[in-house]
């Protein structure tokens, strides 16, 4: 199978939404850094996360999004941040699934940390819906496809010594 190269207008395509998502989980990040208790109890009010837990979570989580959102900047590292960063959307989505539409509760997303307080629910659904699109077409548009090894007879002899 040959490889096609990408045209130059889809890498950049490609870049752009992986550095618009990246932007994005940077700045929810930081927020949740300068406010851990904050984010603590954004965490405690989806309760899903036991108790012992949720000191961990907020300090380790928002880190997880900067590491990612590096990652899916970087063309070398993009699948790897792209896996990091879906998986975060995937668990977001399903956080505030469970939280607003089956429990009920009236809730702070706690996505852009104390400043930029924003109700979980469908408008959080929609945004972290968008975002997994933009990893994904990401992935597709920036990527240079791998190349194949074709298996089987080939036309070149063997090196004799």
């Amino acid at each position: 199978m040959i490889a096609r190269e990408r045209s130059p207008q889809a890498q950049f395509v490609g870049h752009l939404l992986a550095f618009v998502v990246a932007g994005v989980f940077i700045y929810a990040a930081f927020g949740k850094i300068r406010e851990p208790r904050q984010f603590v109890f954004d965490i405690k009010n989806f309760q899903i996360v036991p108790v012992s837990l949720l000191h961990l979570m907020a300090l380790i989580l928002p880190w997880w999004e900067i590491g990612g959102a590096i990652a899916l900047i970087l063309p070398n590292t993009r699948r790897a941040g792209a896996i990091i960063i879906s998986g975060l959307l995937v668990m977001f989505m399903v956080a505030v699934s469970y939280a607003a539409f089956y429990k009920g509760l009236n809730i702070n997303c706690g996505c852009f940390g104390k400043d930029n307080p924003s109700q979980a629910g469908w408008k959080t659904i929609g945004l972290d819906s968008a975002m997994l699109a933009g990893v994904i077409l990401a992935l597709r548009f920036s990527a240079t496809p791998q190349r194949t090894v074709a298996m089987g007879p080939t036309n070149a002899s063997p090196a004799h010594a």
